[in-house]
C-alpha cells in the first residue's frame, strides 16, 4: 500500500517488553522494513508494574471502521493461530478508538532503525 500510495499513513503502536520477547523475534525484521517504508513507530508499556503490557490488537481505517481481536500480528497469529478479528464500521466507534490511540501514541516511545540494532533477531 505504502509503495503504491504515498498519501497513506500508516503508524503502529507495540509493546516494547513483548517486542523484545524471543516469541517476537520475526517481528523485528518486519519492523526494519516497514520503518523503510515509512511506517511510523512508537513503544507503550502501561506504568502499572508486574506484568502490565500494550495487550490490544486493533487496527482503524480511514476513521470509518475498527478491526478488532485477539489476533497478534505475527506469522504465527496470521498463519496458524485460531484467531479472532472483529470488524466494527461505525464510524463513532472508529473515532473513540482513534482517540484512544492517539493518547497512547502521545506517551509512546519512537522506534527507529537505530533502536532495533541491540534487538536479537
Amino acid at each position: 500500500v505504502l509503495r503504491r500510495n504515498k498519501n497513506v499513513q500508516i503508524r503502529v503502536l507495540l509493546d516494547e517488553g513483548q517486542m523484545k520477547k524471543p516469541s517476537c523475534k520475526g517481528q523485528v525484521a518486519r519492523v526494519k522494513d516497514l520503518l523503510e517504508w515509512g511506517v511510523e513507530f512508537r513503544t507503550y508499556t502501561p506504568d502499572r508494574g508486574g506484568f502490565a503490557v500494550l495487550h490490544a490488537k486493533t487496527w482503524l481505517v480511514d476513521g470509518l471502521a475498527a478491526l478488532t481481536g485477539s489476533l497478534n500480528f505475527t506469522s504465527n497469529g496470521m498463519e496458524k493461530s485460531e484467531e479472532l478479528l472483529t470488524v466494527i464500521r461505525d464510524e463513532e466507534f472508529a473515532t473513540s478508538y482513534l482517540e484512544w490511540f492517539e493518547q497512547l501514541w502521545r506517551l509512546g516511545n519512537e522506534v527507529q532503525k537505530h533502536w532495533l540494532k541491540g534487538t536479537r533477531l
